[in-house]
């Protein structure tokens, strides 16, 4: 009796651990899927789909308002060399010179989101760690947004690794556990919930504050800030 007991626990055993394979798995697809989701969104810009309407200047940066069937776009590229600049606006990654597309689904205009600090990039062959805890991916907008993160990160030369800044909730799904605290030395970008929608820099880590299911606001203002700031600097 006491044998099929244990066989019937290890058999228990078994079953659970593919699922937290699976979960992490799931979470690292997921980051692939919306950096590739952003890619080809942005070779699309390039094309007859987008139709332009008009142009206008943003703090020194030219937008152009696009369609892209009912979906009204504002389009920012620039030109960087990706082998010498270690910062966005111009920045490194592979060899030569590439041209970065910036697709915003909000007039930058009008995006008001308050950024406390400025945004400054470390060097590159380091993760960027994207870290949220398991509910921080439930608003409407949620995957944009992780999508255009990841594709503007990418086109500049950076690598975007997602974490959870939930220590149990990263046991449970295989990922990096990482907070501004115990990551001080690299670039983390924190989203978690907040009464009020805002970007704050603590040392090497970006505090976004998402109020009312505003992650994309937050994160178009954070990639157009970045931007201003490479330029600045």
């Amino acid at each position: 009796m006491k044998k099929e007991i244990v066989k019937k626990k290890s058999k228990k055993e078994a079953e659970k651990k593919p699922a937290k394979k699976s979960s992490k798995a799931d979470k690292e697809l997921y980051w692939v899927l919306g950096v590739m989701l952003g890619l080809i969104l942005i070779f699309f810009a390039s094309s007859a789909i987008f139709k332009s309407t008009k142009s206008f200047e943003y703090q020194g940066l030219k937008f152009t308002k696009e369609r892209f069937g009912e979906i009204p776009l504002f389009k920012y590229f620039y030109s960087t060399d990706r082998t010498t600049t270690p910062t966005t606006g111009s920045v490194i990654g592979s060899k030569g010179t590439s041209t970065v597309t910036v697709l915003l689904r909000n007039d930058p205009r009008k995006n008001n989101i308050p950024v406390d600090g400025e945004i400054e990039y470390l060097k590159k062959g380091e993760f960027i760690y994207a870290t949220l805890n398991s509910t921080g991916l439930l608003c409407e907008y949620s995957n944009v947004a992780m999508a255009s993160l990841g594709a503007f990160l990418n086109q500049n030369g950076f690598k975007v690794k997602g974490a959870s800044v939930d220590e149990a909730d990263a046991e449970a799904n295989g990922l990096d556990y990482i907070t501004c605290e115990n990551k001080p030395d690299r670039m983390v970008l924190l989203f978690q919930q907040g009464e009020k929608t805002s970007i704050t820099r603590e040392g090497n880590c970006y505090i976004t504050n998402v109020a009312n299911c505003e992650i994309l606001p937050a994160v178009e203002k954070f990639i157009v800030q970045s931007v201003l700031d490479a330029k600045e600097g």
